[in-house]
């Protein structure tokens, strides 16, 4: 079974909406983008991130009122400080607005990696620095229906645009699909007065629900004259031209219709400077900057440190270097787009690292301050009073395993045999609008044991009148025998229970214990009571009485104490979300959640409940949980924080079964063009300090000594695949007699630089032509007997599939193949390498292999059409970063399907050619759909008339 991960939509909705409007786009661009202005997101409210290039906050607190008066006002309404940072490490220009963009650091894990303060001379992208698709907040603002403007006043910022445009931008993955083109406005304009005339003139006639301003006059003037302070230098001059320019940008959302009462404006910069230059990212002047927002929702004259403390750090005057997300950082410049988007109700970026969580506050929140602790006990036939008959319990044991056990006055838990003990409490009685804050249970022990057991939360029904060690409900099975199953228990301790004494015991349950409980309170059909066992070292058998004994001040009793409110309002919604990912190949159809980036503004989350969508239910951050059957499940995370606030995010799993696939490694060629993952090399022994990696040609001799190293980049495999069979194809140009081996490597040996004596160029190999027992294995994987010109396959054995395979689950080991026979060969054999000039007469490795299970995301998805306009044929090509079936559907714009067609796609360029001679002339939606019917992606043709 394979899981995959996507939002749920209507995808006939899509259909028709979004061939409607390609349909109007192709024939008219104007009216397809008055269509998409009219389509786009009610938002709440409009943001504008403004940069202001260059700025040292230390200028604004010298100049003053008098001379700064929209900074001012700016200050006075608004949450600011003058004390947050930049990169730590980069104070230029474009590696902090990559930042501003994506809310990603510069470098190290999750960074959008580029570190230079320059445009792409070569037309690059942010992305192709980075090698992987970089997303920002035009992407999120766009894809959600909004519309978009990137104001610069440096010539360089075409980057952004290039890289969000409609070549390079990222496939629309919501409903409807808005394309690629990410921001929809590019102005570049040399001075910020001329920058701010067009903006305003834009922005009247045709809204933005996001805007990037970015002004670049004070950084020029520091660069020209100095970053002086005083109130007549000519870089105060420039600070007073960008308050003008504040001032306008205020007037212009107060005061037309479109934008006032509903924009928020951020103000941030990108580095501050001394002398003439801002270099140097540990100097204070240059990596402080001022950050703060204005508008409505946002608390006046507050300070940003003061309201998160909880989660910024003042750096005072400290230079402080990115640390791990769970630490305190000061507020940075890259907090601005996330803050942004929670602005206007958006969701954060995809694989943002700064502010992902958005738990950059910019108002107080209300908590509760009139809550008094309330306490409730239960226990059967005496709490709440003595009328109350609301706990059932018993015991279930292995060696009485078709025994009921549920009206015995005692209950056991033992390891040898193994005993447990199943206990639940009705909370019907607990109001659902209180917190928790401690729970424990008292239990009456009569047979004492050193042993810990523990205490879990039970995911199923069971009926004491019914439950065994076999059965939890009627003739229902549990899914192991003792409730052991994984889809019987959270294997998450909830407390810890020892009872070295006879008499009364309490334990307090844990942090989990409680959020289990909050959970039950709010779906009180997800209440399935605990189970207490230790199956593993419980070898001294622990007894305590049952709800059934006689004396009732011994029964079982769960204390809860919790406080409820008056007031939970909170002024910042809350947000719940979480990622998925899958044990790839474990054999088992499990995932893991994640749900530690929710966050509920100013108070602490004491709840996290899971609803699985299989009728279980998990509690905790982060969870694991393993699906029993295929199919599409909906699971849905509900968080809720210690002021009572909540809030709920649900996304859709599909469990599929495992299946075949066949995948090809070429240099240039497979699985994708953009493969550049294999490696060769000959190693000469009569030109021993030679390096032949950039040859067009391999060798292997035994007179005089010839090796050849091979490698290829197997990552696109996911680890714990079966492989079935793997053979190489080589193109032989001068076959030989004799036969060759092949051996993998144990060095990491380096195409450019490994020689007959070197593996790198100065590390010696064990034994020369790496020919050591330290330099390759004596396992064989194959052989190679090229007795004629061409394409030779070489099959590898069961050890070489063997070895494909541990490649595959560990990278690191991959130091790829070793080919020689220097005892008995002297017949040698050419064939071309992978820097051959033909594409197609590289070597390649082709593996097949049998998936048991991993996850994708839906935009691995894409395909192509042409020609278009077309006539009597129309091909295909579909690319997909797994085997999984794809079905090819064509509709007329009566939304008639006029041709269908599956297709098997796999991790490589698959085109199909569609006969379409037919089809009368007109234009044609061509919908791809994967998943059955959840992922679809639509493209607009035209036969010719």
């Amino acid at each position: 079974m394979s899981i995959r991960l996507f939002l749920p939509y209507q995808p006939f909705y899509r259909l028709f909406l979004v061939g409607g409007l390609l349909f109007v786009q192709l024939l008219t661009l104007g009216v397809f983008q008055t269509t998409h202005a009219q389509n786009a997101a009610n938002f709440a409210r409009r943001t504008i991130i403004v940069s202001i290039d260059g700025l040292r906050p230390d200028v604004i607190t010298n100049l003053g009122a008098d001379q700064l008066p929209a900074f001012y006002r700016f200050l006075n309404e608004g949450a600011t400080t003058l004390n947050a940072r930049s990169d730590p490490k980069f104070t230029s220009t474009m590696p902090n607005h990559a930042s501003m963009m994506t809310a990603r650091w510069v470098n190290g894990a999750g960074s959008h990696g580029w570190a230079r303060n320059v445009d792409s001379q070569s037309g690059g992208t942010i992305h192709t620095e980075k090698n992987q698709y970089v997303p920002s907040i035009f992407d999120v603002v766009h894809d959600e229906g909004g519309r978009t403007g990137l104001y610069a006043t440096k010539e360089k910022f075409e980057l952004f645009d290039r890289s969000y445009n409609d070549q390079n931008g990222r496939q629309d993955l919501t409903t409807p699909d808005y394309g690629k083109d990410k921001i929809d406005t590019f102005v570049y304009l040399d001075l910020s007065s001329d920058l701010m005339d067009r903006f305003f003139q834009d922005a009247s006639t045709n809204p933005y629900d996001f805007s990037f301003l970015h002004l670049a006059d004070p950084d020029r003037q520091g660069h020209a004259t100095g970053w002086d302070i005083g109130i007549t230098s000519a870089y105060a001059e420039a600070i007073r031209d960008a308050d003008e320019q504040i001032g306008r940008l205020l007037s212009f959302v107060e005061s037309d219709p479109s934008w006032m009462g509903s924009t928020n404006i951020i103000i941030t910069a990108d580095h501050g400077g001394t002398g003439i230059n801002h270099n140097d990212p540990s100097v204070y002047e240059h990596n402080r900057i001022i950050f703060g927002t204005w508008g409505p929702g946002v608390e006046a004259g507050i300070d940003l440190y003061t309201i998160n403390a909880n989660t910024r750090l003042d750096p005072g005057t400290n230079h402080i270097e990115q640390a791990v997300e769970s630490e305190r950082q000061p507020i940075r410049n890259g907090d601005a787009p996330n803050l942004a988007l929670k602005m206007m109700g958006l969701p954060p970026i995809p694989r943002s690292t700064i502010n992902a969580n958005r738990s950059l506050l910019v108002k107080t929140p209300i908590i509760a301050t009139d809550s008094l602790p309330s306490i409730l006990a239960f226990q059967d036939g005496v709490l709440p009073d003595t009328s109350w008959h609301g706990m059932m319990d018993t015991k279930i044991r292995s060696d009485a395993s078709d025994i009921v056990f549920g009206a015995y006055t005692n209950l056991e838990v033992d390891a040898g045999p193994d005993y447990a003990a199943l206990l639940r409490w009705d909370l019907s009685d607990v109001p659902q609008d209180v917190t928790i804050t401690r729970a424990s249970i008292r239990l009456y022990i009569t047979n004492v044991s050193p042993t810990t057991y523990d205490l879990y939360a039970l995911t199923k029904p069971w009926d004491e009148t019914t439950t065994t060690w076999n059965t939890r409900q009627g003739t229902d099975l549990w899914e192991a025998a003792g409730a052991a199953g994984p889809t019987d228990y959270v294997p998450t301790s909830l407390a810890e229970i020892r009872g070295p004494q006879l008499g009364a015991l309490t334990v307090d349950l844990n942090a989990s214990g409680l959020a289990l409980l909050q959970a039950w309170l709010e779906n009180p059909s997800t209440n399935h009571g605990f189970i207490i066992q230790n199956y593993t070292t419980g070898d001294d058998g622990l007894d305590f009485a049952s709800r059934e004994t006689a004396e009732s001040s011994f029964r079982p009793l769960l204390e809860l104490e919790f406080e409820s409110s008056t007031s939970t309002e909170m002024l910042v919604d809350p947000i719940a979300q979480f990622e998925l990912s899958s044990s790839r190949g474990t054999g088992e159809s499990k995932v893991r959640l994640d749900g530690t980036h929710s966050n509920l503004p100013g108070t602490e989350i004491v709840t996290w409940v899971w609803d699985f969508g299989d009728q279980t239910t998990g509690i905790g951050p982060e969870v694991e949980h393993q699906y029993q059957q295929p199919g599409t499940y909906e699971v849905r995370l509900t968080v809720v924080n210690s002021a009572g606030a909540e809030d709920s995010v649900s996304k859709i799993v599909i469990v599929d079964e495992g299946e075949n696939s066949v995948v090809s490694f070429q240099q240039g060629v497979l699985p994708l063009s953009s493969y550049e993952g294999a490696e060769d090399v000959k190693l000469h022994s009569d030109n021993a300090t030679l390096n032949y990696g950039n040859d067009v040609s391999l060798f292997i001799d035994g007179f005089p000594y010839y090796s050849t190293l091979m490698r290829w980049d197997l990552s696109a495999i996911a680890p714990g695949v079966e492989v079935t069979s793997a053979r190489m194809h080589i193109t032989i140009t001068d076959p030989g007699s004799d036969t060759y081996f092949i051996y993998p490597s144990l060095q990491e040996w380096k195409e450019n630089e490994a020689t007959w004596l070197t593996v790198d160029g100065k590390t010696p190999w064990a034994m020369a032509g790496a020919a050591g027992l330290a330099d390759r294995s004596d396992v064989l994987l194959g052989s190679l007997a090229g007795g004629t010109r061409g394409v030779a396959t070489i099959e590898l054995n069961e050890e070489g599939r063997t070895q494909i395979a541990e490649w595959i689950n560990n990278s690191a080991k991959n130091h790829g193949f070793v080919i020689q026979n220097f005892e008995t060969a002297e017949d040698g054999i050419d064939f071309l390498s992978s820097e051959a000039a033909d594409p197609v007469a590289r070597p390649r490795l082709e593996i097949a292999y049998r998936i048991a299970h991993h996850a994708s995301q839906p935009e691995k998805l894409a395909f192509s059409a042409w020609p278009n306009p077309f006539s009597d044929q129309v091909s295909v090509e579909v690319e997909s970063d797994i085997r999984h079936a794809v079905k090819l559907e064509l509709y007329d714009m009566l939304g008639r399907r006029v041709l269908t067609d599956d297709i098997d796609a796999g991790s490589f360029n698959r085109s199909i050619k569609l006969d379409t001679s037919f089809l009368a002339a007109g234009v044609y939606a061509v919908v791809m759909t994967e998943h059955g019917s959840w992922v679809s992606k639509t493209k607009m043709i035209t036969k010719g008339w």
